[in-house]
């Protein structure tokens, strides 16, 4: 039996290539279909019965006729999100915050393209078992506000997104303990996870990111443990933490960091002397805690700025923020 010829194997190549583009393009039209009717209402230009063209429906970004990005932002939608939306594997970005969307957050694992999610402000009520698993090109994960979520915890497959800059999760129902996987990520420069439940310390691994802003106040049973962890974060800017139950000094290298320029402790239970912060750092401890030093009754250190905010919101005295 005579080998192939060259000609031969390029014209299989190119045979082979055809029908797998056929099959993924087809594989993304079955699914934007499936999205279209899981949608309530979908958008007017959306077809319910056809699975060609979506790459004209409006939101709709394409590359090759594969979708490349969804953005549905404060549409008014309700309904939920059809699970095939796994199959869309050459998306890049999903942009749905801002509606009224039910039932489960379906799973994206093994979108290695997927690199931003925003799913915030929206009334899902649960999230599927792995749903972040193999998104090795993630880069934002924003679910803000989804305060319908059955209880759930922090979802540690994260530990394998080693490009996320962005972890917003505040106000999700979060419950337990964080796993000790910030190590993973050399890039995060924004950590949020306020007004859940996290209990436990913080992760000593937070020592070894690159976090900025830390959102990580007013825990429903309170954070317990000491705040030196804090020490090894040398790239922190903020530092939300009121309404907690933590313990111990606070590390007096904070007073050195270079780039901090707010930092609240307020309703905890530190205990040790009071630092002076230079300006323009904004350094809240009261109400709460014990400390002991110089007071004169304000809620900062005396001098300090009055620089304060974090997110949206911002700071005055020693009271706490709703960060959105």
């Amino acid at each position: 039996m005579e080998a192939p010829t060259p000609h031969l194997l390029l014209l299989l190549l190119l045979l082979f290539a055809v029908s797998l583009l056929t099959a993924t393009t087809a594989d993304d039209g079955a699914a934007m279909l499936a999205l279209a009717k899981s949608l309530s209402p979908p958008p007017s230009d959306w077809s319910t019965t056809s699975s060609t063209g979506y790459c004209k429906w409006s939101g709709v970004r394409c590359s090759s006729d594969r979708v490349s990005s969804i953005n549905l932002e404060e549409k008014s939608l309700s309904g939920g999100l059809a699970p095939e939306i796994s199959s869309l594997s050459e998306l890049k970005t999903i942009t749905l915050q801002r509606n009224k969307l039910t039932g489960k957050i379906p799973s994206f694992a093994k979108l290695a393209s997927l690199q931003e999610i925003y799913i915030d402000s929206n009334l899902f009520d649960g999230v599927e078992p792995g749903a972040f698993a193999g998104l090795t090109s993630l880069q934002i994960l924003s679910m803000s506000d989804n305060p319908n979520l059955s209880p759930w915890s922090f979802p540690s497959e994260l530990a394998e997104s080693t490009s996320l800059t962005t972890i917003y999760l505040d106000n999700t129902t979060i419950s337990g303990a964080l796993p000790d996987i910030f190590e993973n990520f050399a890039s995060l420069q924004n950590l949020r996870l306020s007004y859940n439940n996290i209990t436990g310390p913080l992760p000593s691994s937070l020592a070894k990111s690159s976090i900025q802003n830390l959102w990580i106040n007013n825990q429903l049973s309170g954070l317990s443990g000491s705040i030196e962890v804090l020490s090894g974060m040398t790239s922190l800017s903020q530092a939300w933490l009121q309404k907690n139950h933590l313990t111990g000094d606070i590390p007096k290298v904070l007073t050195s960091m270079p780039n901090l320029n707010l930092i609240d402790v307020s309703n905890n239970n530190l205990t040790g002397e009071i630092l002076k912060f230079p300006d323009p750092v904004k350094f809240t401890y009261k109400p709460g805690n014990v400390l002991l030093g110089t007071d004169a009754g304000d809620s900062s250190t005396p001098g300090t700025g009055g620089k304060g905010g974090g997110g949206s919101g911002g700071s005055s005295g020693g009271g706490s923020v709703r960060l959105l």
